[in-house]
């Protein structure tokens, strides 16, 4: 089991532990991914780089997308850093 901690935008240290995030689980069935695309203006202006962290699950081929506001940590079950990705 890892997890995939998500910072939110917020102006301050990933450090403080003021600084809001999401966890979310990732299943020893899942694979984690990101991805960089620039979107084509519906939601936002045009040209806009988008990363993009996906969750599969490898036997059912379900996807799980979450667009990063800030930096993204991958944890493994004893909560240590294994990985991370900037938001850019």
């Amino acid at each position: 089991m890892l997890f995939l901690k998500i910072m939110s935008s917020q102006s301050m240290a990933d450090s403080d532990a003021c600084h809001n995030f999401t966890l979310i689980p990732v299943a020893s069935t899942e694979e984690l991914t990101f991805d960089t695309q620039t979107v084509d203006g519906t939601h936002v202006p045009a040209g806009t780089t988008v990363v993009w962290a996906r969750i599969r699950d490898t036997a059912t081929d379900k996807m799980r997308e979450f667009s990063l506001t800030g930096n993204a940590y991958v944890l493994n079950e004893h909560g240590k850093t294994i990985a991370s990705h900037a938001s850019y």
